[in-house]
């Protein structure tokens, strides 16, 4: 049942608001841990601002920034379902975008499912608008049969064990890194550093993971990663390059494949995947993969 309107009081962060603000969390997305931790609230972002209707936590809005991404500042707004009508969020919203010393100039940007349609609702009266869709979900990988494209006999396969075991890891990471950049041109990652490559092959299963090269050039790759969960993989990054680009379905298809007959073949049974819809390799998997694109999580810039 939704609460009548009554005033509210906004106040900044403070440490001892933590649990509070937990539970609100909770509340907000109920059993859904990994939407909680996409926001950056209290010592983790660069400002929160929490509404209180006298002893009660009803919303907290905050701003923060992403090492990776500097040309946008993030903003997430949160307000308890009961209190959905009471405009806590303008309010909340309307003291967060006065704090122009912290956006600095930057676009606006934030996240929500698809099926937040209140949320989705106040962001578009803001004037933000949906860059992607974000398709997460996972799929068994029992006999599972990909359909096959011609590949280029010229063409070679290999585990990123293989590879690595006989070449340096910087052309695959220049690959990589490439492939990362062109799919966010929207909010550009910032100078790749040392660290940041690095991070691409953190926890990478590299028997489970393929590159195509032809010759001494990298052409392709696939980033399969190792999971939490019992007989799991999860799909990463993956991408061809340019000038392989007339023959990328044939060549995504053939570094799936391999993947899918290691995984067979060692036990695993399932695939997580997370596929953006502005990316043109992955969205490749549309076309022959059983992936479900709704509900999917949004990503929304106010430009």
């Amino acid at each position: 049942m939704a609460i009548s309107p009554q005033a509210v009081a906004i106040q900044a962060y403070q440490p001892a608001n933590q649990a509070a603000i937990d539970q609100l969390m909770q509340q907000c997305w109920p059993a859904d841990p990994d939407t909680i931790g996409y926001y950056r609230i209290g010592e983790q972002s660069e400002l929160t601002l929490c509404a209180w209707q006298q002893e009660q936590l009803v919303g907290i809005g905050s701003l923060w920034n992403n090492r990776f991404h500097p040309q946008h500042c993030y903003v997430g707004i949160h307000v308890h379902p009961a209190y959905q009508q009471a405009n806590i969020d303008q309010q909340l919203y309307d003291r967060l975008i006065a704090e122009k010393h912290l956006i600095n100039g930057r676009v606006l940007q934030t996240a929500t499912w698809s099926h937040a349609q209140s949320t989705l609702d106040f962001l578009h009266a803001q004037g933000f608008q949906i860059i992607k869709n974000t398709y997460l979900g996972e799929f068994s990988l029992a006999a599972l049969e990909i359909p096959q494209l011609e590949l280029g006999q010229e063409l070679t396969i290999a585990s990123f064990e293989t590879y690595l075991s006989s070449n340096q890891p910087e052309p695959l990471l220049n690959l990589i890194t490439s492939c990362y950049q062109a799919t966010h041109s929207y909010n550009p990652a910032s100078q790749t550093t040392s660290e940041a490559q690095t991070a691409f092959l953190s926890d990478i299963h590299q028997a489970a993971s393929f590159v195509v090269y032809a010759a001494a050039q990298l052409v392709g790759f696939n980033c399969i990663y190792h999971s939490t969960a019992a007989h799991t993989l999860e799909q990463g990054l993956l991408g061809v390059a340019p000038s392989y680009s007339d023959q990328q379905a044939a060549i995504i298809r053939a570094l799936l494949q391999k993947t899918v007959q290691f995984a067979q073949h060692n036990g695993y049974q399932s695939l997580r995947y997370e596929i953006d819809s502005i990316d043109p390799w992955a969205s490749e998997l549309l076309t022959f993969l059983p992936i479900i694109t709704q509900p999917c999580w949004q990503t929304l810039c106010l430009l």
